[in-house]
């Protein structure tokens, strides 16, 4: 049913959205863009009812025409007799029986749109608690009208009252059947829609509206001059909504106000001197001919659609799952992201781009048949050559199809895209006109490759996500029972290492300055501003954090026997072997690319060995997973928004992506992901998964968390995560500190700003409990990055070809007994976590696997640097180093913060 639903609905209800979505942004006012939504939709739908009512009347002709002779039939015969004459009549008269559904064709199409904008405007967030037009709440029954204590919706009675004259200007002439019908339906609407929203109520006011002016056009002998007039009154009405302040006094809206009074006088003298009975015939050949529409054409048009399909729901969709599939799974409960979004994806395509043109095509003459035929061809040309030919160069993109930086392409890859285009046209055209065969066996052979595609990409992403339910339930089972995650005595020794995944150091000052109280929870707390990461993501930045030195990428090249999985593994494990050598009880959440398993799964099955450390996920915790969101719908409907925008032209792409909301009307945290909100209530739980005991055990422990990587717009001043966060009474593009540092924020920027805010206000909200249950003095706290991230102002990195504030993590340390919050400028990595934590506590700090002595004497004066480029994960799988081909290594020291300190290499080796 849910296919289903994707194929029918699906499309009429994106189509809904967008409008709603632009008349928003162009009128303001929800109420307006609801009407603006009934308006539009009728007149694109106005050529299937036009169709359909010529069905009707065609009926009705010929029921009349039969009627006196079926009477005589029914009085006079009976049997077969009876049957059989019936038959007789109406061959005579060319009609079949089941002709009397083209009765009911208006009432069909009525229904799936019912069924959209029902679903659409039913749990539309922002009509609630929206005024309009006297019409106290949109997203509430409208009580408009007060009878002793009791409030009647007034407007579902007009819209009932406009149905039924509607209904009785329509059905003059026709049988009672049909006029009972249409009245049982407008009251059965009546009673659908009495307690539903205002906003859908008025919706479907509007619409009934439509129809009864469409009647009245039709019945009129003034067609023509009556749909003049009614455009400009549209132009005035807008002009008077303005004046009377309904409407805000935009410069689009006055442009369209002022164009429809004179769109309405050209149309008006074009129709006095029009020489054709239709706009069809206007239409250049090769689209148009003379002769009735072909089979060969209407193969065509199929095969177009069926092109537009494959590409739409199946090669772009696959495409991104296969880049990192497991970053598309529900972890709550194991999903496998190829059934849950590819057969979707695909259903809402093949209803955008092969049932519905298909009914559209059945309902226009044939001309528009033979020009839609040739346009099919023309579109699924131009959209594979889009996105195969133009893939443009985005930047990373999350698993909510949000890219780190909007779209932006280059000028020339526009204008380059737009000659192609044109070339493609006329060479399509040429072809359509003299070999039309030759379009039928592209539109074959393109059909064929793109199936193949498709399933090569999902043959990859099921390779990805091979022994991943498995892995999944493994972890269930390793689910704490309590809910707690951290333990720490009031006696013993605690260490805690909480790793916060891309957390920006250069940003802790403005953070700390903007949200005083900061200081005071983070009392014994040190900072180190001047702080390095080997690398510039997960990959290269956490094998030196958990394991030190000898496992930054640089020494990856020695003991070339194990593959980097390997001593990955080692780097993971080495600080919890250590400690529980020295007698801590330990415990380990989350740790990234355990088994070189994608971040969204670590797999840290290698420490099953080791019965004494505790592992835990901290996102499958019960505690957690109640109030789990889950994006699944957002992220269908993204898909194929996805897959319209990297389809289109290049110049339209930026348009299209609508800065990550692809025109969605749910802006209730937009660019908010399941893997942010995950996180997040990791933090916001912190003081409910950590267990305070009495006695001396000491306890280390590690919990890695993502709420510093992901982006979200948080609600100012206390960065509160809320479904419509409002900051336009607030400074979002830039902080600054008291001794005149100044950061510069772009939109996207301002997001991460807002997660790393919020991570240190959790974190300090977690502090205040440990001073409050007494274990804050007796715990040391490390709180460190695997890397940075890009800004975009590019301050730091002026004279490079690289942002080195992405190779900047933060790194903070607070000791046993520590007070104050201080700054230290020492030149440091994030490999320096491993001592840190164990000085002054571990007495054997010699690696486990190697025997080396693990310290800060291993860290040389200058650091390497790798810079990874655009390789992806799994090329180093099977590798026993990072020293790949085209490799590039920057050497730092002193201060990283100066771009002068950074000097690329030829060669590292």
């Amino acid at each position: 049913m849910s296919l289903l639903y994707s194929i029918i609905i699906s499309p009429i209800e994106l189509i809904i959205e967008v409008i709603y979505v632009i008349s928003c942004r162009l009128f303001v006012h929800p109420g307006i863009s609801v009407i603006v939504v009934s308006i539009l939709l009728n007149l694109l739908i106005l050529p299937m009812y036009r169709h359909a009512d010529a069905l009707q009347k065609k009926e009705r002709k010929v029921q009349a025409a039969m009627a006196d002779i079926l009477k005589h039939i029914r009085k006079t015969f009976s049997g077969n007799e009876r049957f059989m004459m019936q038959q007789t009549c109406y061959r005579q008269h060319g009609y079949k029986p089941y002709y009397a559904l083209r009765g009911s064709v208006s009432l069909l199409l009525q229904i799936p749109f019912f069924i959209a904008a029902y679903h659409f405007l039913s749990n539309l967030q922002s009509l609630q608690g929206v005024s309009f037009l006297g019409i106290r709440d949109l997203g509430a029954p409208d009580e408009m009208l007060a009878v002793g204590a009791h409030n009647i919706n007034l407007l579902p009675v007009l819209m009932t009252l406009i149905n039924l004259l509607s209904g009785m200007l329509y059905l003059r002439g026709a049988q009672m059947r049909e006029k009972l019908q249409i009245y049982l339906m407008a009251l059965l609407f009546l009673v659908l829609l009495y307690n539903s929203p205002a906003g859908l109520v008025l919706y479907w006011t509007c619409n009934n509206v439509f129809s009864l002016i469409k009647n009245v056009i039709s019945t009129s002998p003034h067609k023509k001059e009556i749909r003049c007039l009614l455009i400009a009154a549209s132009g005035l009405l807008l002009l008077l909504l303005m004046k009377l302040g309904v409407l805000p006094a935009k410069f689009t809206t006055h442009v369209i106000a002022v164009a429809l009074p004179l769109f309405s006088a050209a149309l008006f003298l074009s129709q006095r001197k029009k020489k054709y009975t239709s706009w069809e015939r206007m239409l250049p050949s090769p689209f148009v001919g003379d002769s009735q529409i072909q089979k060969q054409e209407r193969l065509l048009f199929f095969l177009g659609c069926l092109l537009l399909t494959l590409l739409a729901g199946l090669v772009i969709p696959s495409a991104i799952i296969a880049t990192s599939p497991t970053d598309f799974i529900d972890l709550s409960h194991y999903t496998n992201p190829l059934l849950n979004y590819i057969p979707s994806v695909f259903c809402v395509a093949a209803g955008f781009f092969l049932l519905w043109p298909h009914i559209l095509l059945s309902f226009s003459g044939t001309r528009a048949q033979k020009f839609a035929s040739a346009m099919i061809s023309l579109v699924a040309a131009a959209a594979y050559t889009d996105y195969f030919l133009f893939s443009g160069n985005y930047g990373l993109i999350s698993a909510e199809l949000i890219y780190d930086a909007p779209p932006s392409p280059a000028s020339r890859e526009g204008l380059l895209n737009l000659l192609v285009l044109a070339a493609l046209f006329f060479l399509i055209r040429f072809v359509y006109k003299k070999k039309r065969i030759l379009v039928f066996w592209a539109s074959v052979i393109l059909s064929v490759a793109a199936l193949i595609i498709g399933f090569s990409q999902l043959q990859t992403a099921a390779r990805g996500l091979s022994g991943v339910e498995p892995m999944i339930a493994e972890r269930r089972n390793k689910a704490s029972d309590n809910g707690k995650l951290l333990t720490l005595s009031t006696d013993g020794q605690n260490v805690v290492v909480i790793m916060l995944d891309r957390a920006m150091s250069r940003w802790v000052p403005f953070i700390f300055e903007e949200l005083s109280q900061l200081k005071q929870q983070f009392d014994g707390f040190c900072y180190y501003p001047n702080t390095v990461s080997q690398g510039g993501s997960t990959l290269f930045g956490t094998p030196g954090l958990f394991g030190g030195y000898e496992y930054i990428p640089e020494n990856t090249t020695k003991r070339p026997e194990l593959l980097l999985k390997d001593k990955h593994n080692e780097a993971l494990s080495l600080m919890p072997l250590m400690f529980r050598r020295e007698g801590y009880q330990v415990t380990v959440c989350d740790e990234p690319f355990g088994n070189y398993s994608f971040e969204t799964i670590t797999d840290l099955s290698f420490y099953d060995s080791y019965e004494d450390i505790e592992v835990y996920y901290s996102q499958d915790i019960d505690l957690l997973n109640e109030g789990a969101h889950t994006q699944t719908e957002r992220r269908r409907r993204n898909f194929f928004c996805y897959s319209l925008m990297r389809s289109a032209p290049v110049a339209l792409q930026p348009t299209l992506y609508w800065n990550g909301t692809y025109f969605s009307s749910d802006m209730a945290g937009m660019y908010i992901g399941e893997k942010f909100l995950k996180a997040y209530t990791v933090l916001n739980n912190l003081n409910q998964l950590t267990q305070i005991e009495k006695g001396s055990t000491n306890h280390f422990l590690i919990l890695c968390n993502e709420t510093s990587h992901e982006y979200a717009e948080l609600q100012l001043p206390d960065y509160d995560l809320v479904a419509l966060p409002d900051n336009s009474d607030y400074n979002t593009s830039w902080r600054e500190t008291p001794d005149g540092q100044r950061i510069e924020l772009t939109p996207r920027q301002f997001q991460l700003y807002c997660t790393n805010a919020v991570s240190y206000l959790r974190i300090g909200t977690w502090l205040d409990m440990l001073r409050s249950s007494g274990v804050y003095d007796n715990t040391r706290i490390i709180l460190v990055a695997d890397h940075g991230a890009d800004s975009e102002e590019g301050i730091l990195s002026e004279g490079l070809d690289i942002n080195i504030e992405r190779y900047m993590p933060l790194l903070m340390v607070k000791d046993f007994h520590s007070t104050g919050f201080t700054v230290h400028d020492d030149f440091m990595t994030n490999a320096d976590t491993p001592f840190l934590a164990m000085r002054g506590v571990i007495n054997n700090m010699h690696n486990p696997y190697t025997g080396t002595l693990v310290g800060d004497a291993q860290k040389e004066r200058v650091q390497h640097i790798i810079i990874e480029g655009s390789r992806y994960f799994y090329d180093y799988r099977e590798r026993f180093d990072f020293n790949v081909d085209g490799t590039v290594w920057y050497a730092v020291s002193e201060d990283v913060r100066n771009p002068s300190n950074w000097e690329k290499l030829d060669d590292l080796y």
